[in-house]
């Protein structure tokens, strides 16, 4: 799976590079909240991600892209005084479909976006504090499953700030699809769970 995403990644890129109409290059960045599917008593776990990316658009209305960058997720669960906190690190890629509401004419482009994601896993840590006061904590990469892949949904909008410069704004909520843990006690299955506001700035380096 993990082949597969870069290869497609790096397939997408040196197509559109070819045929270079509308490109656009930057930095994003985003601060959330990141919990687990079928997990009770959870409450506020910040979670937060930045880095690089990338955006083709041969139209006035479609564009796709890909992104690579770190994103810090987990939970935080609170249960009878006690507290239960994981911060799981992902490198990840998602490769977005964006459709926007006008054309590039305008200054201010609101945009729909979906984008299937891997989530290369590179360090976990859980940490545990009960009613007493008194903490613990582990690292648990072993733990932790390498390859995470699931899907992100987002709602945006696009402000241009000079002819080839553009601020970038989206409310982004991710679905992962595979289990966090190699093996649970339980047996239970936990998948990555996260909304995030993301800001980025991006510049055109193509054609108009």
């Amino acid at each position: 799976m993990k082949k597969l995403f870069t290869l497609l990644t790096l397939l997408l890129v040196i197509s559109f590079t070819a045929r270079a109409q509308r490109i656009s290059l930057g930095i994003t960045g985003g601060f959330g909240h990141s919990w687990y599917s079928y997990v009770g008593d959870k409450t506020f776990h910040p979670a937060f991600n930045g880095g690089l990316t990338f955006t083709y658009s041969s139209t006035q209305h479609w564009a796709v892209g890909v992104d690579a960058k770190f994103s810090r997720e987990g939970i935080r669960v609170e249960k009878d005084d006690n507290t239960f906190t994981s911060k799981l690190d992902y490198i990840r890629i998602p490769v977005r479909a964006s459709y926007f509401l006008n054309d590039y004419t305008h200054n201010v482009r609101p945009k729909f976006t979906l984008a299937p994601t891997l989530g290369i896993s590179i360090g976990a840590n859980e940490a545990f504090e009960n009613a007493k006061g008194d903490k613990t904590s582990k690292d648990v990469s072993d733990e932790i499953n390498t390859i995470d892949v699931g899907a992100s949904a987002a709602f945006g909008v696009n402000f241009r700030l000079s002819p080839k410069m553009w601020l970038t704004t989206d409310i982004v909520y991710y679905n992962g699809f595979l289990n966090v843990y190699k093996d649970t006690e339980d047996g239970e299955y936990y998948a990555n769970r996260n909304v995030s506001f993301n800001v980025g700035i991006t510049y055109g380096i193509g054609k108009e």
